[in-house]
């Protein structure tokens, strides 16, 4: 989801097009209330099954943190403030991970039930940029999704398992099962164990 306003609004909109920064000039962590507040409306079914899709995937994102299959801190939803050539304005990724390693790449995550190409388009043109000026680290590009519409042209991948050197949008095909996703997870990298391949998987914050 992504927002913006030369100033706080008295309530939010429902949907609106992601902005495209141009020239970012600064940006910073926001740590007040919710810039954006007031009184919403009721989510529609296909919105309550998206919302609750990206609470089943922060949830998997947590355990597999608490577990030790990724190393780092989980940030969800957090808003930045941030001015560009078109203004001020504010932005809400739907999560990331910040590596305990300083040098390691970020891993931004961006939830949508139904794959779509307007996600990573999100994350390069919004998200990824406040990010690596915030941390001044790259940033490593994820799509979550329950339901595939293309999977031709895209990486699939876990978030704890990137390939580094991936040029193509990266997809995590997350069916909102967290126990099935981490077990599936467990058995991937046994097998590689038992396979001889130096008991590893090409991971960005360790296993």
């Amino acid at each position: 989801m992504s927002l913006h306003s030369p100033k706080p609004l008295p309530s939010r909109p429902d949907r609106i097009r992601h902005r495209r920064l141009e020239s970012l000039i600064w940006t910073d962590l926001w740590t007040g209330k919710p810039p954006f507040g007031g009184a919403k409306k009721a989510a529609t079914t296909a919105q309550q099954e998206g919302l609750t899709f990206q609470k089943k995937a922060f949830k998997c994102l947590k355990e597999a943190i608490s577990r030790g299959y990724l190393q780092g801190e989980l940030f969800v939803e957090p808003w930045f403030e941030f001015e560009d050539a078109n203004g001020p304005g504010f932005a809400q990724p739907d999560a990331y991970i910040l590596p305990e390693d300083d040098e390691a790449p970020i891993i931004l995550i961006e939830c949508k039930l139904t794959q779509v190409s307007k996600g990573w388009a999100q994350m390069k043109q919004l998200y990824a940029p406040l990010l690596a000026q915030y941390y001044n680290r790259p940033i490593l590009h994820v799509q979550a999704a329950k339901k595939l519409s293309n999977v031709n042209r895209v990486a699939m991948v876990k978030p704890w398992a990137l390939p580094l050197d991936e040029t193509k949008p990266m997809l995590w095909h997350f069916l909102g099962n967290t126990e099935a996703e981490l077990a599936s997870f467990l058995a991937t990298l046994a097998s590689v164990v038992d396979n001889g391949e130096n008991g590893s998987l090409p991971v960005v914050a360790g296993a």
